[in-house]
């Protein structure tokens, strides 16, 4: 869900208590682009201007890409994203309920809407079909190298 993002529980036995996971698929490099799994998106804000996923409750992540499924733990993503923003006022805000995305938070951290670069907070903006005017959607997302998360992954799944 939208709050907790969870996609589902595991319970490794019936005694075991039940383990959130969040499923990531294939991403876009950008929007218009073709999938691509050497990369993936973080989500610090929800366009709800939401704790994103990866402040949600789950305690892994599962990032699907065409030849495997990767699981990493998601409190070693954040600790990861800290090491490679060097914002650690944006990962601390990020995970707060309340709304406070704005034009001057956007200005002060950096956050560009035209950039796909790796380790760069992004935000996006669409254009409403109705009006045609553009909107900015509030939420804040970074794109990683899969090759980074597998360095740290609890476990990878191989197809065959």
């Amino acid at each position: 869900d939208i709050y907790s993002h969870i996609d589902f529980f595991w319970k490794h036995n019936e005694m075991a208590e039940p383990i959130g996971f969040d499923v990531k698929g294939l991403r876009k490099n950008k929007r218009s682009g073709e999938f691509d799994e050497t990369i993936t998106w973080l989500e610090l804000r929800a366009v709800n201007d939401r704790p994103g996923s990866l402040f949600g409750k789950a305690k892994y992540f599962a990032f699907i890409t065409t030849k495997s499924i990767v699981y990493v733990e998601r409190v070693k993503l954040i600790d990861f994203l800290k090491d490679k923003l060097n914002d650690n006022e944006l990962i601390e805000l990020s995970q707060k309920e309340e709304k406070f995305m704005n034009d001057d938070f956007i200005k002060k951290h950096n956050i560009k809407s035209d950039s796909h670069n790796l380790y760069e907070p992004h935000t996006r903006i669409y254009q409403d079909r109705e009006t045609k005017q553009q909107i900015k959607r509030m939420d804040i997302s970074v794109k990683v190298p899969m090759d980074e998360l597998r360095k740290f992954a609890k476990q990878e799944l191989v197809f065959f």
